[in-house]
């Protein structure tokens, strides 16, 4: 297998480009409209505040360091021929596979749905820019951007990252000061899961659930991860970067919207809420909030269509002859494009309270749960069968059509 191995710093700076772009995949609608926080959260009493999220966050972290561990030693092409590598038999690929792209496939279609609705609606509320041409905007710019391939992923998902990270900063800096106060009472209280409706396992299952949004990205970063994920600290760098940014950001948001509760629950944009209750409700904290929304938007769209793009690529080679990479990938993204352009008329908060909720309950227990277990075993049989060779590395990850020999 070739691999190059880059100096100390240029290694730090690639694996942590790589967890900023899990980071800016998880960083959408939901977190950005602060529904998505105050639901699977702060709706659970006052474990969710912090012990919620750090339970989550270090489940989280066990999974994305395991999966990137895969990506190291096997180098994918895509996520279905990463699925195929952990589950080699015809029962569990034509199963597990099957899932995997069904999942891969819904999840930009959910969230980027989301997407086209909240930031058309953005555009039109804050500037007056008509909603349809809010909606070609975004689209246009998602597609451009995701067909430029797994490098331009990850240094724009660098960007927007920092992007976010700054406007989440000003939330933290001018709102946590006047939220401190109310967010201690809101622990001091002791509101438990059954005062919102859930039962203390349901709570805690919705919370640890969660997670599966912590590592979102997983799927953009499968072929991103190829000749940035070279040794096991690259592994640790970045996945401690993607959980350590989401963990602290959305830390930031626990605590200033605990202010707000129980009233907050029923706001449709909490994040809008603090803006104008806890960080002075200037224009110009609202294009500040405008400009995270927009940012956490585009940064998770990018990344889930360049995930299925690429993943559809060799496959439509296979039937689509005499085409081009670019071609068949554009044909995808365009197509998830004017899926999520129809699905964006059921309207954000929908799309977030049943659509997000439902697809991480049913792909929670495959695509977080059974790696933990699958993943070590495949390693240790293949180092056992003689596939994984001294260095470290599977034997056939520089010519992966040989999984179809396998099983």
């Amino acid at each position: 297998m070739t691999t190059t191995k880059k100096s100390g710093f240029a290694s730090m700076l690639a694996s942590a480009s790589l967890g900023a772009v899990m980071f800016s995949s998880y960083v959408g609608p939901g977190f950005a409209s602060g529904t998505q926080t105050v639901q699977y959260f702060l709706t659970k009493g006052w474990i969710g505040v912090f012990l919620g999220l750090i339970v989550c966050g270090a489940l989280a972290l066990i999974v994305n360091l395991m999966t990137f561990e895969f990506n190291r030693v096997y180098r994918p092409l895509n996520y279905r021929e990463q699925a195929d590598l952990i589950y080699r038999g015809k029962a569990p690929r034509l199963i597990i596979g099957t899932f995997v792209d069904i999942h891969g496939f819904l999840t930009p279609i959910v969230s980027v749905a989301a997407q086209i609705s909240a930031c058309s609606l953005l555009l039109n509320n804050l500037w007056g820019l008509p909603i349809p041409v809010g909606t070609v905007l975004y689209c246009a710019v998602v597609i451009a951007l995701a067909l430029f391939g797994a490098h331009v992923v990850r240094v724009t998902g660098s960007f927007l990252t920092c992007a976010i990270l700054a406007v989440t900063l000003y939330i933290g800096i001018t709102g946590i000061p006047n939220a401190w106060e109310g967010c201690m009472q809101f622990i001091a209280e002791g509101s438990t899961p059954e005062d919102y409706g859930f039962s203390t396992i349901d709570a805690w299952y919705i919370m640890i659930v969660f997670m599966s949004n912590f590592l979102c990205g997983g799927n953009a970063c499968v072929n991103a991860s190829r000749g940035v994920l070279v040794t096991r600290k690259d592994v640790i760098f970045s996945s401690v970067t993607n959980i350590f940014l989401c963990v602290a950001a959305t830390m930031v948001y626990t605590v200033v919207f605990a202010a707000g509760m129980p009233e907050i629950a029923n706001e449709s944009l909490p994040t809008l809420w603090a803006i104008q209750n806890l960080c002075g409700g200037a224009r110009g904290a609202q294009i500040i909030y405008a400009v995270l929304a927009i940012a956490a938007m585009l940064s998770t769209g990018i990344a889930l269509t360049f995930g299925v793009a690429n993943r559809w690529d060799k496959t439509l080679e296979k039937v689509w002859k005499n085409s081009t990479s670019f071609m068949r990938q554009a044909s995808v993204a365009i197509l998830i494009i004017l899926i999520c352009t129809v699905g964006s008329t059921f309207g954000i908060l929908n799309i977030v309270k049943y659509g997000f909720t439902y697809l991480a309950k049913i792909s929670w227990p495959v695509l977080c749960c059974l790696p933990c277990f699958t993943i070590p075993w495949r390693i240790a049989k293949d180092k056992k069968e003689g596939l994984i060779g001294p260095d470290g590395y599977y034997i056939h990850a520089d010519s992966l059509e040989k999984i179809a020999e396998e099983g």
